[in-house]
């Protein structure tokens, strides 16, 4: 893995990148190595159950910024950049705000889904979106001047956190225990990434200009404009399954597909998130000094394939009996499930590490058009495998065609890079 990164990447670009891997793997192998003991002590309906309070959560937390985070690492001037934290941490603050104040309606929430127990747990998710919104921003502060070992920290600890959370509160027969885990692992591990980062680093953001940052609020308006509809819609298409099928199937067969994504998706996007951090850094500085960037995207793309095409071939034959060997009895659709997946994983892999290409080239608009079509024809997906009261055929349809949309996708990718390498003189 070390040798791929480091003929795709220069020195520095390798060892930011190991530093995020390291404790994304790290996290995710602990989270993988657990998954036995987890699927043993909960309920596929507490899976369900889990799943649901996430795909709420993470909807709400695309709101709770209004993507301004992502333009963090654009403004040459750091005190431009602090002004667009400013504008991202207020809109958080109203938003979790809000969502406490709507915590009294939560019974009409939860008859949405027909899930009662839901209810109980519902106080949580203004404490879980405030930290993982706070996360966002920080983030990318620290990406933007280069702190990786305080994003690392962040990422070890929520891992750790939140998996021992899981096993503790499991053996300790707690109700909701997984939900406790998930909703205050966030919220403990910002404050450790913040005592490490110390007074160094954030020490700029406690700066308040109101005339920076109502410059900020205006001059990246395209993030709240276009790139949060997008993350929007690409973030409720990707939790569709979850806040669709659940009142149609219920929380059991909801519980095999969530731990299918545990297993599957999540250390797919994990990787994916790492080298988007770090490759968004380097194009974008790239880009800005009008550098060429096409040998370093086409070299990641293609060994991702021959890295990742023959693993995943071979994982097809061995994934139902896998998954009953590790997870135990009941959970063989589980691997069914991640067998459907695995078109639309590769393709997750690549258009996740670099799907900041269309905000470096201002293209947000288009990229937005792009998510509606994706979200309506996953939806369309759904829909069809309800109507038919087919669960299999609900995955089926729609993690193919998400498999194909992306390769358009990238498809597009590839020739907004080849116009911008003709506007700098190469071809």
């Amino acid at each position: 893995m070390l040798n791929f990164f480091r003929r795709i990447f220069r020195s520095e670009l390798l060892v930011n990148s190991g530093k995020l891997l390291t404790a994304n793997v790290l996290a995710q192998v602990i989270a993988f190595l657990i998954s036995p003991i987890l699927s043993r002590l909960y309920s596929q309906e507490d899976f369900g159950l889990l799943n649901l309070f996430l795909s709420i959560g993470g909807v709400c937390t695309i709101i709770a910024t209004a993507d301004y985070q992502y333009a963090i690492a654009l403004p040459k001037d750091e005190k431009k950049a602090v002004g667009v934290f400013h504008v991202g941490f207020i809109i958080l603050c109203v938003f979790s705000l809000v969502l406490f104040l709507v915590l009294p309606f939560s019974s009409a929430i939860v008859s949405l889904f027909r899930v009662p127990d839901f209810a109980n747990y519902l106080w949580m998710m203004p404490i879980c979106v405030f930290s993982l919104g706070l996360w966002q921003l920080l983030n990318y502060w620290y990406a933007r001047g280069k702190h990786f070992m305080q994003i690392g920290t962040y990422q070890l600890l929520q891992g750790t956190l939140s998996s021992g959370g899981k096993l503790g509160l499991g053996f300790g027969n707690v109700s909701g225990g997984m939900l406790w885990s998930v909703a205050f692992a966030p919220l403990l591990s910002v404050v450790g990434s913040m005592l490490i980062a110390g007074k160094r680093v954030l020490a700029s953001l406690f700066n308040f200009d109101r005339k920076i940052f109502t410059e900020a609020a205006h001059e990246y308006r395209n993030f709240p404009l276009y790139s949060q509809p997008k993350s929007l819609l690409n973030n409720l298409s990707s939790n569709m399954p979850t806040l669709l099928l659940i009142p149609a199937f219920g929380e059991y067969q909801i519980g095999l597909w969530a731990m299918g994504i545990t297993l599957a998706f999540r250390p797919i996007n994990i990787i994916a998130s790492s080298i988007y951090q770090v490759m968004f850094q380097h194009i974008a500085s790239s880009v800005s000094n009008r550098k060429t960037i096409m040998a370093v995207l086409r070299k990641f793309v293609i060994r991702c394939m021959l890295i990742v095409v023959p693993i995943f071939a071979v994982l097809y034959f061995f994934l139902p009996a896998l998954a009953v060997w590790f997870l135990g009895d009941g959970w063989e659709l589980t691997g069914e499930y991640i067998r459907i997946m695995l078109p639309w994983l590769f393709m997750v892999l690549i258009t996740t590490s670099i799907n900041f290409l269309p905000d470096v080239f201002g293209r947000q608009r288009t990229m937005l058009w792009i998510e509606i079509a994706y979200f309506v024809i996953r939806l369309l997906a759904l829909l069809a495998g309800i109507y038919f009261s087919d669960f299999v055929m609900a995955l089926r349809l729609y993690l193919y065609a998400s498999a194909v949309v992306l390769f358009i996708e990238l498809l597009w990718f590839h020739h907004l890079v080849i116009n911008y390498e003709k506007s700098i003189g190469w071809s």
